[in-house]
């Protein structure tokens, strides 16, 4: 990764990543939550919320992971 002329931006950008993920696993969790309510298996649901969610989530995680605040990592695994 290139050095950055100023290191603030830099984290700026990571945590703007980090709200737009959470943003967006939030909302495929209210999909999931509005198929669950029209009657889906849990077996279903759970095949979903890996392919929409956590592969959101984990997808790069170890390339910038360690770039995350401790607050921003409680806000995607909370």
């Amino acid at each position: 990764m290139p050095l950055a002329v100023d290191n603030i931006e830099q984290v700026k950008i990571f945590d703007e990543h980090v709200t737009f993920v959470s943003s967006i696993c939030s909302q495929r969790l209210y999909l999931i939550k509005l198929l669950r309510s029209q009657g889906m298996p849990k077996s279903k649901l759970h095949v979903i919320f890996v392919a929409l969610i956590i592969s959101r989530i984990s997808y790069a995680l170890y390339a910038w992971g360690g770039f995350l605040w401790f607050c921003a990592c409680h806000c995607l695994f909370v």
